[in-house]
């Protein structure tokens, strides 16, 4: 009666999974989308090229364009979601990196707590659904764990695209950025966030104790060895965010930004800039914390610029 309870058990979660993997959620469609219009941004650029890959604070802080001009070499903006962590990324990005391509990590500061088995909704819906590719490559445990830990808010979301087979959600959910040739978000004109939104939402990930998870690390050092063998520089920098005044003179932000520095420079990656080059005040930001309007973006990416130019010189 066990076994027949557990092989029972066993059909019902992939049937599950088959379920989502046919019939995907709205998140994992429009996170999808994002990515699938990254790749189209890559496809084609054969040369020497600079990623600036993360999450939406990339989307929406730096300008391909103006570092094309500028440094006078091929750039892409590969900023997407960040609770769907580095991996998805790098597995996106992977084949399309030559020798000589330089690659621009900004993680934002959350994504430093990021592990496999992460609960986000966003990762969940793309793993075991059209980044599923990802997610047979990952460890047989973390699987597993993914497999019996899958949300059945997800799946609630599959049904209803069963049930209402005259809605397209690939239409629906189609993603909503603006975005243009290069990858940048070309809609965050002006501010639309107050001052006291901003403020009323400090980064858990700065303001308590952070320990970078093993998985990141583990990640990380996939990305190291691929850029070793293929000859492609990496670097990293600091993720654009509010310059919350409880961010000052706190011991604990302080700390937590040394571990995140010295996290990659015991990894023997270089780190572009401080992290105030990347706080900014209320008027360079468009709609959250790690979302600048055009003018922040393009303050970003001048300092960004300077830098690439200093280490190279």
């Amino acid at each position: 009666m066990v076994i027949l309870s557990l092989l029972i058990s066993l059909g019902i979660v992939e049937t599950i999974l088959k379920l989502h993997e046919k019939h995907h959620s709205p998140g994992a469609i429009f996170s999808q989308s994002i990515i699938e219009n990254k790749v189209k941004c890559l496809r084609g650029i054969n040369k020497n090229k600079i990623l600036f890959v993360g999450g939406s604070s990339v989307a929406y802080g730096i300008n391909a364009k103006l570092v094309k001009e500028k440094l006078n070499t091929n750039s892409i903006n590969f900023g997407c979601m960040v609770g769907i962590g580095p991996e998805i990324l790098f597995e996106n990005i992977r084949e399309f990196l030559n020798p000589g391509d330089t690659i621009v990590l900004c993680l934002e500061y959350d994504t430093y707590r990021f592990h496999r088995r992460s609960r986000n909704l966003n990762y969940l819906g793309l793993m075991i659904g059209p980044q599923k590719n990802v997610f047979d490559k990952i460890p047989f445990l973390d699987r597993l764990y993914l497999k019996f830990h899958f949300p059945t808010k997800l799946v609630k979301y599959s049904l209803f695209s069963i049930i209402n087979s005259t809605q397209n959600f690939k239409d629906i959910y189609k993603c909503g950025w603006s975005f243009d040739h290069l990858g940048n978000v070309i809609s965050n004109i002006g501010t639309i966030t107050s001052k006291a939104e901003l403020d009323n939402s400090p980064l858990t990930s700065l303001i308590s104790e952070t320990v970078i998870h093993q998985d990141l690390r583990i990640i990380i050092n996939k990305i190291l060895d691929f850029a070793d063998e293929n000859k492609v520089k990496i670097y990293a920098t600091w993720p654009n965010t509010y310059r919350n005044s409880i961010y000052k003179n706190s011991n604990i932000v302080a700390t937590n930004l040394e571990t995140y520095r010295s996290f990659w420079e015991k990894l023997g990656i270089e780190v572009l800039g401080e992290p105030e080059d990347a706080m900014f005040p209320r008027e360079y930001f468009y709609d959250s914390v790690y979302h600048l309007n055009r003018k922040g973006a393009e303050i970003r990416t001048l300092k960004l610029i300077d830098e690439l130019l200093f280490i190279n010189d």
